[in-house]
């Protein structure tokens, strides 16, 4: 029987993410009560839930929009008119209806069985005959909006807050402002916050010497 090998997600070896898995390991250790197990991230790759004044850290959020962001976009997306019937949004969907593309929100829309290429086919010159019509140009064709749906969408209430679970970092450095969020695990899909100013040596220092004095 051969051997079966199994490759694992790379884990990021950068010097942040290794410090901010050493800083999770001393969270739990400082923590006894806290459970950080192995995964694909590694052991203590997950980061931990855990604040004081220095610093906090969250886990990777897996729930859902706890805001009501996205029940405001539901609200919206159902009371609104959507595109008016000029736009050229509404009239590049009629006409690749018309010639037998269903358009999302259609019946059967999800049944529609039709080939990836035949469908292009018959797209293609819909969106250059239209973007002339328009005088818009062909990149963007597939959004193009030309009544004020958009302008009404972006200043409704729609948008997650800023507390939302799904808009929180993973990482932030209370004093400086720095901050770090991560997919699922430290180092993997990373966004970094870095302020001007930031000493981040002296920034990740501050928070290792802040669970050294935690009695």
């Amino acid at each position: 029987m051969s051997e079966v090998q199994i490759v694992l997600p790379k884990r990021s070896e950068d010097a942040l993410s290794e410090a901010l898995r050493l800083l999770t390991q001393k969270i739990c250790e400082a923590n006894p009560e806290l459970e950080n197990g192995f995964g694909l991230g590694g052991q203590f790759g997950y980061g931990e839930d855990f604040e004081n004044s220095t610093f906090v850290m969250r886990r990777f959020y897996w729930g859902d929009c706890d805001c009501g962001g996205e029940q405001r976009e539901v609200d919206f997306e159902n009371n609104d008119p959507g595109h008016s019937v000029d736009c050229y949004q509404t009239v590049l969907k009629n006409r690749l209806r018309n010639a037998g593309v269903k358009q999302y929100g259609d019946p059967g829309f999800w049944e529609d069985r039709m080939p990836y290429d035949e469908r292009r086919k018959i797209e293609g010159p819909i969106y250059d005959d239209v973007c002339v019509t328009f005088n818009l140009p062909r990149q963007g064709c597939a959004i193009h909006c030309t009544c004020d749906y958009k302008s009404r969408r972006t200043n409704a209430d729609i948008y997650h807050r800023d507390t939302c679970s799904l808009e929180l970092p993973n990482f932030v450095h209370k004093k400086s402002g720095f901050k770090v969020s991560w997919y699922k695990w430290i180092g993997r899909g990373m966004e970094i916050d870095y302020p001007e100013t930031l000493d981040l040596n002296a920034a990740l220092s501050e928070c290792f010497q802040s669970l050294e004095t935690v009695s």
